[in-house]
């Protein structure tokens, strides 16, 4: 397990030492967070680290701190001679923009419209057809539903309904979150009744 390995480095590192420097500490604790993929609590994470709690708040306040000082900057080393040089520089591109800002210009560039694909991931999502049991009606034949089912963005009950796989779910989200006109599908099925 990511756990148990994780946990055996910093017991190499305690054992050649008596103390967990912070820089071994707060990659221990960037780890752990990258390997598992979910949300931790602090408890967690001194599990899996081994680490005393007090060392794991330590290393994770100076992740926020670094964090908070990279949000709109970046570390720049420059070498000049045998000396290295460190500065700070403001970000550019696309990344120095607000979120918002960004979806503007991705949107326009390269994905102006919504696919189809989209448009039925975003349905099912709408109609909380995420599960067996609120699994919607398909018509049969349908190319893209048939697409969708191979690519595994949705899965099939045995009676042919259809509902979104946990990919399927992240898709719909992403793509309601880019194309918010996308919400009016809801709206305008209900109205149609």
């Amino acid at each position: 397990m990511v756990y148990n390995s994780i946990r055996e480095e910093v017991f190499e590192m305690e054992t050649s030492r008596h103390r967990t420097s912070l820089p071994d500490a707060t990659r221990a604790v960037l780890r752990t967070l990258e390997t598992t993929g979910e949300s931790l609590t602090v408890s967690n994470v001194v599990q899996s680290t081994g680490l005393h709690r007090r060392t794991v708040e330590k290393a994770v306040d100076e992740i926020m701190e670094i964090q908070r000082v990279l949000k709109d900057k970046k570390v720049i080393l420059d070498k000049v001679n045998k000396m290295r040089v460190l500065r700070l520089e403001e970000r550019s591109g696309m990344l120095s923009l607000p979120d918002h800002i960004q979806k503007i210009i991705i949107r326009s560039l390269y994905f102006p419209t919504p696919s189809r694909e989209e448009e039925i991931l975003v349905h099912l999502y709408l109609r909380d057809a995420t599960n067996k049991r609120t699994a919607m009606k398909s018509e049969e034949g349908n190319r893209l539903t048939e697409k969708l089912l191979r690519q595994g963005q949705i899965l099939s009950t045995t009676d042919k309904r259809i509902y979104l796989s946990k990919e399927g779910f992240t898709v719909a989200k992403g793509a309601l979150d880019t194309y918010p006109e996308l919400m009016q599908i809801l709206h305008e099925s209900k109205e149609k009744k």
